[in-house]
Parts: C-alpha cells; sequence; structure tokens
C-alpha cells in the first residue's frame, strides 16, 4: 500500500512544471507502531488499516504546497496552502483544538468524535478541512467526508468523498496527472473551468501576482 506515491509525485512535478506552478510536497518520516497505537488510546478510536498504513510510513504529509506557503506555526496541522494530512501530533492538537470549540459552541459540534478530521485544505483558505466517517465501514475502512465550515456537521454525513485514504488521494493525484487540475476533485465546477491554466490565469490578471500559488 501507497507505494504508487513517489511516481504520482513526480508525475505531478512535471505537470506543475509545464504550468509553472511552484508546488511541491513535504513527506513525514514513518511513525513507530507505539506511537500509532498511542495516538489511537488517546483519541479513543481504532484507526482504519488505510489510514493506519499511511502513519506507518509518512506519519503525515505536506501535499499540493507552495514554497511560500507559512508553516511557523506552533500547530502542525495548520497551513496557508497546500493539503495537510494529519500525523499522530496533529490529531491529537486537533482534538484539543475541537474540544475548545465544543465549550464554546456544542451546537455547533454536536457529532465529534464521530466524524475525524484528518486532513487540513490550507490550498483553498476556507477553513474546510476532510474526515473520516467513524460510524461508516465500506469494506473495513471508514470512508472519506468533504467537511465544509458553512455546513453542520450532521450535514457532512451526506458528502462522502472516498471509501478510505488511500482511495482520496489517488483520486487526488489523478485529478492533478490526468486532467491538469487542482486536488480537489469533489468540488462541483467542471475540469474546465478549474484547470491548472485558469487557475494560473486568474492569479496573474486578478490579483497581478506572479503565477505560483
Amino acid at each position: 500500500m501507497y507505494e504508487w506515491i513517489p511516481e504520482a509525485i513526480e508525475q505531478s512535478r512535471s505537470v506543475f512544471q509545464e504550468f509553472s506552478l511552484n508546488w511541491g510536497f513535504s513527506m513525514g518520516e514513518a511513525a513507530t507502531q507505539e506511537e500509532v497505537d498511542q495516538c489511537e488510546q488517546e483519541l479513543s478510536v481504532s484507526l482504519p488499516p488505510s489510514y493506519r498504513k499511511f502513519l506507518l510510513k509518512y506519519n503525515g504529509a505536506h501535499l499540493f504546497c507552495s514554497h511560500t506557503g507559512n508553516r511557523s506555526t506552533p500547530n502542525s496541522w495548520w497551513a496557508d496552502s497546500g493539503i495537510i494530512i494529519f500525523g499522530t501530533k496533529s490529531l491529537l492538537e486537533y482534538r484539543q483544538l475541537v474540544y475548545k470549540l465544543l465549550l464554546l459552541d456544542t451546537e455547533e459540534y454536536p457529532t465529534y468524535p464521530s466524524s475525524l478530521p484528518i486532513a487540513y485544505l490550507g490550498r483553498i483558505g476556507t477553513g474546510d478541512f476532510c474526515a473520516l466517517d467513524m460510524d461508516e465501514l465500506i469494506a473495513g475502512e471508514n470512508p472519506v467526508l468533504d467537511c465544509d465550515h458553512e455546513y453542520p456537521p450532521s450535514e457532512w454525513k451526506n458528502a462522502m468523498i472516498a471509501v478510505s485514504l488511500e482511495d482520496w488521494l489517488q483520486k487526488m493525484f489523478a485529478r492533478v496527472v490526468e486532467h491538469k487540475s487542482p486536488p480537489e476533485y469533489w468540488f462541483e465546477d467542471t475540469l474546465e473551468d478549474n484547470s491548472l491554466v485558469n487557475l494560473m490565469f486568474t492569479r496573474v490578471v486578478e490579483h497581478k501576482s506572479p503565477p505560483e500559488y
């Protein structure tokens, strides 16, 4: 599992070079079995096989990120570019943040931890993230949900976008490599409207800035 990632990264880099996009990848070092077990104990959940294997291989990653993106923050789950896949440390940090929000607004976050946040979508800059549906199993895996911050958690259950973490990753890379479009394949806008060509053009014309994201 995940043997395909290095090749997918190189193929994505070729696409980025074609469109002069300054995007990159940062893969974390493998977690130990003890670290993953401890993380599960503190979260009081059993992580699905594909997520456990990802942590044991990379323990988090920063994908499709600009080299100018800001990671100078004590919160390892946050970034203002790219897509952050949470490692064991980020999972626990984000849990603490959500618990604080629970104390402030129990109506907005009534279902946690049935939806376990696993990835922060810093590339689109909305505060949205993706989560595992811990109440649902498909072939032994917890499906991935699109968690739009403008909708309550009760509606996230209706936004399944992949049957597993690996399925989600494969679809994102396919969006970039095969369609030459940004990785958020679950967005409703068309591939033509959301192409890398359009993204680069919009950034230059509307924002009067270089094409690097």
